[in-house]
């Protein structure tokens, strides 16, 4: 199998505009995956707002990406999920995942089980931050779709932040994550 690799690189400075990227290795050298015949580089879906990788998992050969991006019009950080078709980095599924067009979301954590990916990440609006679940069949014309509505943080007043997702036997989902209570004490 080819080595990929997903990262964001930030130019030096203040009001620096990060971008992600993914690099394959060729044999010889990592070589950026963009789109064929293109300037674009990045995966990001606009290029003057900045953009935090989450993660990379591959489904049959296929890398797909999950990153969190400012949107240019509202300030928000949205959830995005890529993948390479070949050519090019195209959408999967409707984006973006937010459960709340008025909350960032932030360090989104992907993983797959057979042709069914999960995202899992935060997202985060005054004092309260939430962790989220979608899964999407990529073998399938589907959409992305709530694993549940619930929002599984122990406690009411904490913000439940940088999740994990994993599926076990029986293809059942389990997200670990931190909370931070109202005295910014880690749980």
């Amino acid at each position: 199998p080819t080595p990929f690799v997903a990262f964001s690189e930030c130019p030096l400075g203040s009001g620096a505009i990060c971008q992600v990227y993914v690099k394959k290795w060729d044999g010889s050298d990592w070589t950026l995956v963009k789109t064929n015949n293109s300037n674009i580089d990045s995966l990001n879906i606009d290029f003057t707002q900045t953009a935090v990788l989450g993660s990379m998992v591959f489904i049959g050969g296929t890398p797909y990406v999950g990153w969190s991006e400012k949107d240019s019009t509202s300030g928000i950080f949205q959830v995005n999920v890529r993948k390479w078709d070949g050519g090019a980095w195209v959408d999967v599924g409707s984006r973006p995942l937010n459960a709340s067009p008025s909350a960032d979301g932030s360090a989104p954590s992907l993983w797959v089980d057979g042709t069914v990916l999960y995202a899992a990440w935060s997202e985060c609006g005054g004092t309260r931050c939430k962790v989220h679940v979608k899964q999407i069949d990529t073998g399938a014309a589907s959409d992305w779709a709530e694993v549940s509505d619930t929002d599984p943080a122990v406690k009411f007043n904490t913000k439940a932040e940088l999740p994990a997702i994993a599926v076990g036997p029986g293809s059942i989902p389990y997200v670990a994550w931190q909370e931070v209570n109202l005295s910014a004490s880690y749980q």
